[in-house]
């Protein structure tokens, strides 16, 4: 392949500085990114025309196929040829050549009706979508934050690790402001001030970073990167941001994109939790584990039900669920409900399983998917027997019956960041639900046609935007307008414009409350570590 006969001849520093340098570029920060890349003039021209001239992702995905080239460069069929990967015509090029390799291999195996093509949306924007929702964003951080510190995870980190996850969560923050400022660091001392030892940030290291040499015998083993093609493959640089370059006497730690770091602290914490439940994993590391994944649930659905309470004001309510009906009988109301007075208008089902790896990568996630699909089909149905029993006046607490308001549509909130935009995934979700229901004709578990209410399924950073951005009455009125765009998809979109506050607070509703459940927080005030004075 002419792009790795290409990268195999740069030298590990240079190509990681690079990369370094033109992340900078695409922040903005021209001036850092003079230091690490020979700019010129067409480059600049570039930068002021568009942003986006060189997407980071497309960065990560080359610096992965260099993973995948690298060689030992002693090797004397090696030496004739020399990459100078710091000047910007060379950068431009090795793009270009990257971006025709991807645009071709990313249609291996999808059949070219429209159907799958939409279908395998996850496959072709795994990359893109993987960044995007890690990438300086605060509210992204503030979820990953609440929902996977809880106490059981934290206690799972810190018997797998040695190192509790508050010192893993303040060192992230700390590097990324480190590392947007300057590309290198050698004094493991450095966060003394911080109280953080040597000691701490060596086992920090040990979790986050890997040498090119390693992480390219990885790559080589695993076997999925080829397989798969190079705009969706699994990078390593997602899951060890900061690489160490030199050897033991010489060395330096380099991180090309440092926002992965906060990345990895909060979105990625997850799978260092689920990577204690297998098999070669302690028994009692192995329970804790699976402990920690049902309170991260837990944490999900009390995080929508936080959000929606710090979000919309009085007079409507928002409120976790609860148990109705006869001892015996008893069933509970779905995880969020949003209403006023005794008018439901709202009822939420929070979903937090994903999709493995391995389905995204697949030419039909969707129809390889079914287990997550049963997941949420099955929160559909429980949907629509709340709002069977809204309408029969059986739901009551207090003494006091609730009902279902004339506006009424319900709410699957899920993890699965892709979901809300795929008629294909939307579409099947409906469907086995349906399915699921007709198993249960003639018990009282049927939900009739009548009762099946429109049901509108969503992203957690949709229903984030949503509350952000639409005004608290017309929340029905945006979730009907979403669900029938789901369910009859129409490819000029939904238009919610006409439902949205005049001016948004730019502040995330939870903000305040995050030294609460994370008690480092308030520190990194202190220290200024947030607003990059300070490392």
């Amino acid at each position: 392949m002419i792009l790795k006969d290409h990268l195999r001849h740069a030298s590990s520093e240079e190509f990681l500085l690079t990369a370094w340098g033109l992340y900078q570029f695409w922040k903005g920060r021209m001036e850092l990114a003079g230091q690490a890349v020979r700019l010129n003039a067409t480059a600049v021209r570039l930068r002021r025309e568009s942003r986006f001239v060189i997407p980071p992702w497309e960065i990560v995905g080359l610096l992965t196929v260099y993973l995948e080239a690298y060689d030992n460069l002693t090797d004397s069929r090696l030496k004739p040829k020399y990459l100078n990967v710091r000047a910007w015509d060379t950068i431009a090029g090795l793009i270009n050549i990257y971006r025709d390799i991807t645009n071709r291999q990313s249609m291996d195996g999808i059949e070219k009706d429209t159907k799958s093509l939409l279908e395998m949306m996850p496959r072709i924007m795994l990359q893109q979508f993987s960044w995007q929702t890690g990438h300086d964003a605060p509210r992204f951080m503030i979820r990953g934050t609440f929902i996977n510190y809880c106490a059981e995870a934290k206690a799972v980190f810190e018997s797998r690790y040695g190192l509790d996850a508050e010192t893993f969560f303040t060192l992230s923050i700390a590097l990324t402001v480190h590392f947007n400022r300057v590309p290198h660091f050698t004094n493991l001392d450095m966060f003394s001030s911080i109280g953080i030892s040597k000691a701490d940030v060596k086992k920090y290291l040990n979790i986050v970073s890997t040498t090119v040499k390693n992480a390219s015998k990885a790559a080589k083993a695993d076997g999925n990167t080829t397989r798969h093609g190079l705009d969706f493959k699994v990078s390593r640089v997602f899951d060890y941001p900061v690489f160490k370059i030199g050897d033991d006497i010489r060395f330096a730690y380099t991180c090309p994109f440092p926002e992965l770091l906060i990345y990895r602290a909060t979105y990625f914490i997850y799978f260092d939790i689920m990577g204690a439940t297998v098999p070669s994993s302690g028994k009692l590391l192995r329970k804790m584990a699976f402990e920690a994944k049902s309170a991260m649930d837990k944490r999900f659905e009390l995080y929508c039900v936080e959000l929606a309470q710090h979000s919309i004001p009085d007079p409507i309510l928002c409120r976790g669920d609860f148990t109705y009906g006869k001892a015996g009988f008893q069933r509970h109301t779905t995880d969020l409900l949003i209403h006023k007075d005794n008018r439901v208008s709202i009822a939420a089902e929070c979903k937090s399983k994903k999709m493995n790896i391995n389905v995204r990568l697949s030419p039909r996630p969707v129809r390889d998917n079914l287990e997550q699909l049963d997941d949420l089909a099955k929160g559909v149905v429980q949907i629509w027997k709340f709002f069977r029993d809204l309408k029969a006046g059986v739901v009551i607490e207090g003494g006091r019956p609730l009902m279902a308001a004339d506006d009424f549509v319900g709410m699957l909130i899920t993890l699965e960041e892709w979901a809300d935009h795929n008629p294909v995934f939307t579409e099947e979700c409906f469907g086995r639900a349906n399915e699921i229901n007709e198993t249960t004709m003639g018990s009282d578990d049927f939900v009739e046609e009548a009762d099946r209410t429109p049901v509108c399924i969503i992203s957690a950073t949709e229903y984030e935007n949503m509350l952000h951005e639409i005004r608290p009455e017309c929340l029905p009125e945006y979730l009907s307008g979403y669900a029938n765009y789901q369910r009859k998809f129409d490819a000029k979109g939904f238009s919610p414009l006409h439902l949205k506050k005049e001016n948004p607070e730019g502040k995330h509703p939870l903000s305040e409350k995050l030294h609460e459940f994370f008690p480092i927080v308030p520190a990194l005030r202190e220290h200024r570590l947030f607003l990059g004075q300070k490392t």
